[in-house]
């Protein structure tokens, strides 16, 4: 049965549709499919005050053919349609079809020109020449889209064109947010794309986008295009791993009549970039160490002191972004790290010291900036070098780290 959570003073009230795609027991879900739920609750959300969610569980893929959302809903910035994965359901960070997801196998997985939000979702493509349109109409529409740690992957084995996401086609001229995802793409060149005529205006924080390309074809250089009139495109915190490709603006292709891009100024967009010394991304799984590779989504950053990419980004907690793309909070450890992931591991670190003035040396630990006051071990007393209980702190003007 759908859940009602009515609104007060006049909000809107919510109603909750479990899609369980895994064939659930009559009674125990809405709908089994997103399809099924989009036909089966297509209204004027504006004039019942509604907000339209479909809750997505895991057990299945939740999709069969495009889901299409687009005649038959009215929609503002208030009155919208969501998509989101229950609790407990949701992607852990890497493409699992044991959690909530959505795949297409070919032909286009996605199309919407309605106001819309997407949550903690995975979707999945593999169509050479399909795209997934966060808006695409066919007469004018100003849609508001926000997504929100989410993962999208578009793998062509035997292509190479690739269109990764389409934030405004044809007619659209509305806005779009993206923060906290990750878009990877396999034997394709387009990151993202804003086409034909419309203007937009564009928000994308803190996510990490990969493209493998086919080397050697006609697509071995990924870009972002942007063709529309006066399209704006503002970014930041957001790590491109694109293989091969040249610094900035290289990455970004080419743009339209009075269209740009601003670049964070906390923003890695190149290979290049993101291996020197000044700013070193070496992705790690939980498990095992590991790079990059063709077919892995695994994009979070290596807990190193030397990775530029922890706690270097800019605070954008005003303009919404308050976890990283597995509900980890931002800022943890000094700030925001660059990239859909926020590193919860604490930076540690162990040296030798020795008292200034005094050849007793000693074991130094701890995590965080450094310095910090150093913990004693218990084998050093600080005047005569004899053991001690532990729990005894010194200040950085009392040590020398040797």
């Amino acid at each position: 049965m759908v859940t009602i959570i009515l609104g007060s003073g006049g909000s809107p009230d919510q109603y909750i549709y479990t899609i369980k795609p895994g064939g659930a027991p009559p009674g125990d879900c809405d709908y089994t499919t997103l399809n099924n739920w989009e036909s089966g609750t297509r209204s004027n959300l504006v004039t019942q005050n509604r907000i339209n969610i479909a809750e997505v569980y895991s057990g299945n893929n939740s999709i069969t053919g495009s889901l299409v959302i687009s005649t038959g809903w009215t929609t503002d910035t208030t009155h919208y349609v969501e998509i989101h994965a229950a609790t407990g359901h949701e992607h852990t960070g890497v493409w699992s079809t044991s959690k909530a997801y959505a795949y297409a196998a070919s032909g286009l997985i996605f199309s919407n020109n309605k106001d819309l939000r997407l949550g903690k979702m995975q979707f999945k493509w593999d169509d050479d020449g399909a795209q997934f349109f966060l808006s695409q109409g066919t007469s004018a529409w100003a849609a508001h889209v926000d997504v929100d740690r989410c993962i999208f992957i578009q793998d062509n084995p035997s292509g190479d064109y690739s269109r990764g996401l389409t934030l405004g086609s044809e007619w659209w001229s509305g806005d779009c947010t993206i923060r906290n995802s990750i878009l990877l793409i396999n034997h394709g060149k387009r990151l993202l794309t804003n086409t034909t005529l419309r203007q937009g205006n564009h928000r994308i924080y803190n996510c990490t986008f990969s493209v493998n390309p086919a080397v050697g074809s006609s697509w071995s250089t990924p870009y972002w295009p942007i063709n529309s009139t006066g399209c704006l495109v503002t970014e930041e915190n957001n790590y491109y791993n694109v293989n091969s490709v040249s610094t900035w603006p290289s990455v970004y292709g080419y743009f339209g009549p009075s269209s740009q891009v601003v670049k964070g100024t906390h923003t890695a967009t190149s290979n290049t970039e993101a291996v020197t010394a000044n700013l070193r991304n070496i992705p790690y799984s939980t498990a095992t160490f590991q790079n990059i590779t063709v077919d892995s989504e695994n994009l979070r950053p290596v807990v190193s002191g030397s990775n530029k990419l922890l706690d270097n980004g800019a605070n954008l907690t005003g303009s919404g972004v308050t976890t990283d793309i597995i509900g980890t909070a931002r800022p943890l450890f000094g700030g925001f790290d660059i990239g859909a992931f926020e590193n919860d591991i604490p930076i540690c670190w162990n040296y030798t010291a020795r008292y200034k003035n005094s050849n007793k040396l000693f074991k130094a630990s701890g995590c965080g900036n450094f310095p910090k006051s150093l913990q004693v071990p218990s084998n050093v007393d600080t005047s005569t070098g004899k053991m001690v209980d532990d729990g005894i702190f010194i200040s950085p003007d009392k040590y020398k780290i040797v």
